[in-house]
């Protein structure tokens, strides 16, 4: 799986274009070919930070997804950034799910 997390801060003046952009695209990538899940998340103590988290089953998945029209969306987005935004790309391995916290949790409690 791959994973990418995108930060930017945007200003004031520009929040809610930033947040059009985001809506006006979210659900079209969502059902992308190989999108696992794609969230965009802003941060409470900075109210004009946005992040977006994208899972991708493959890399062959995101390469596609950077190259589609979609994308222009996301580097317009970026744009709008009023301080150099960070990105990550990400190749992940599932350990485990709920399962690892409660036999974690069980381990300590005894």
């Amino acid at each position: 799986m791959i994973q990418t997390v995108l930060k930017i801060v945007v200003s004031p003046e520009t929040r809610v274009e930033a947040l059009e952009l985001i809506d006006s695209v979210i659900e079209r990538i969502r059902v992308s070919s190989g999108c696992i899940s794609y969230g965009a998340y802003h941060d409470v103590l900075g109210e004009n930070s946005i992040m977006i988290i994208e899972e991708w089953q493959s890399r062959a998945d995101l390469d596609r997804f950077i190259c589609s029209d979609e994308y222009r969306y996301i580097l317009a987005l970026i744009e709008l950034s009023c301080k150099s935004p960070e990105i990550h790309f990400n190749k992940l391995t599932k350990i485990g799910d709920m399962e690892v916290i409660k036999n974690l949790r069980k381990a300590t409690s005894a």
